[in-house]
């Protein structure tokens, strides 16, 4: 007689689902490369991630903060870091290029030379390449956690919402193949990306 579900594994499913619709979303939205649709999409993912974390499974044994785990919280910390104020003195240290352009920028702008400044030249690009960062972070620790809820008979749920996508991405490529070559239009097979390297990307991922 089967166990009735309970309410780890109800949310286990649920954090799954949030994960294939955001996978779905994100390949049908032309790829996610909309901003303003990309940042629930990362939120989502993001949420998805908490709760892996939260729902960790009770069979694993060892070191809560594995090697992977404390190598990305390392890249996420020296990602901060750049866009921290830090003083002149520290930065020199660490980026002579980087004081030098400043220094030079505030003696012709008669600015302060001893405001702190960050490392980022840019801190605003630095913040938006952190905001593409994490949601890869996030899916990484997510699929990490997520391996663990199954055994090894059933490890193929988790790759079979890529797989599926994958092959309707390329049945799309395959007609939008066969259309080019029906008409004499010259345009890229990119299935419903806008960026054929990451429809490229895609196939050969879930190959």
């Amino acid at each position: 007689m089967a166990r009735p579900p309970q309410f780890r594994d109800i949310a286990r499913w649920v954090v799954y689902s949030i994960l294939v619709l955001c996978l779905a979303f994100a390949v049908l939205l032309q790829g996610g490369v909309d901003p303003a649709q990309w940042q629930w999409i990362a939120a989502a993912i993001s949420l998805a991630c908490w709760l892996c974390l939260v729902l960790r499974s009770r069979r694993v044994s060892g070191p809560g903060n594995a090697l992977e785990l404390q190598m990305l919280g390392v890249l996420l910390l020296w990602m901060l870091l750049q866009m921290t104020p830090l003083p002149p003195a520290v930065v020199a240290f660490l980026s002579p290029n980087v004081w030098a352009l400043a220094k030079a920028a505030r003696i012709t702008a008669g600015y302060d030379l001893n405001a702190w400044l960050p490392l980022s030249v840019a801190p605003g690009a630095t913040l938006q390449r952190l905001l593409n960062v994490l949601p890869a972070m996030a899916a990484f620790v997510a699929v990490r956690e997520m391996a663990r809820w199954r055994n090894g008979r059933r490890l193929w749920i988790l790759v079979a919402p890529v797989i599926a996508i994958a092959f309707w991405e390329s049945l799309l490529g395959l007609g939008q193949f066969y259309s080019v070559q029906a008409s004499t239009d010259v345009r890229p097979i990119s299935g419903s990306y806008v960026n054929r390297n990451h429809f490229a990307g895609l196939l050969e991922m879930a190959l």
